[in-house]
């Protein structure tokens, strides 16, 4: 980036839904810790604005397009999102594994924060929890692309949250909700008389669960 033999170059990329402009300065190098004797291509990124700092990105893909190769990494961001709505709202950040249990007959430790696992127990949990939230999390989606309705869960979003002002699409705990609204649907009573009542109830008990 200091290197002032390389000058910056403006280009323009798609990412995050629009086209954006920035400059980069680009080389191809060496990284032995990470690639041994590969080429790597690395990226240096400045926004002209001056509103985010400057960044690095590399491949190790020599003849890769810098275009290309930005653009592969925006597409990160929908991975990273996941993994967040798979620890606020299935629980995978704090998961109920056991990592904390003592020996039989053994004294209580000084509460320490963090998980305290034993031998392989933590590993073994791991190998467990994170396959199965993100299979949750799977099932969520697939779930909601079929029969999910998008305008009605997004007005019924914002009127529990007035706030969000530009909301226009659900996110996933708007899925989960929608979800977990159908089930317990199923799961009141179904008498075909007093319909409206019925109605009623059970919107009234979805949304109170729901703030629950």
């Amino acid at each position: 980036m200091a290197n002032k033999s390389a000058r910056w170059k403006q280009v323009t990329i798609h990412a995050y839904g629009r086209k954006v402009k920035i400059l980069v300065k680009t080389t191809t190098c060496l990284w032995y810790t990470v690639a041994a004797t590969r080429l790597v291509k690395m990226v240096v990124t400045r926004d002209p604005k001056g509103r985010i700092q400057d960044r690095a990105y590399f491949a190790t893909d020599p003849d890769m397009a810098i275009e290309e190769l930005l653009e592969r990494f925006s597409h990160r961001w929908l991975i990273e999102v996941s993994f967040r709505d798979a620890k606020q709202c299935l629980g995978l950040e704090d998961p109920q594994n056991g990592w904390g249990r003592r020996k039989a007959r053994s004294r209580r430790r000084r509460k320490r924060p963090g998980p305290q696992p034993r031998g392989r127990r933590g590993e073994i949990a791991t190998l467990h929890t994170f396959p199965l939230a993100c299979t949750a999390y799977a099932v969520v989606v697939i779930w909601y692309l079929r029969h999910g309705q998008d305008e009605r869960d997004v007005r019924r979003a914002c009127k529990r949250m007035p706030w969000y002002r530009s909301k226009d699409t659900p996110s996933f705990n708007d899925m989960l909700v929608a979800l977990r609204r159908e089930t317990w649907a199923g799961r009141l009573s179904e008498d075909p008389q007093n319909g409206r009542d019925r109605r009623k109830m059970r919107r009234w008990l979805s949304d109170a669960l729901l703030a629950a």
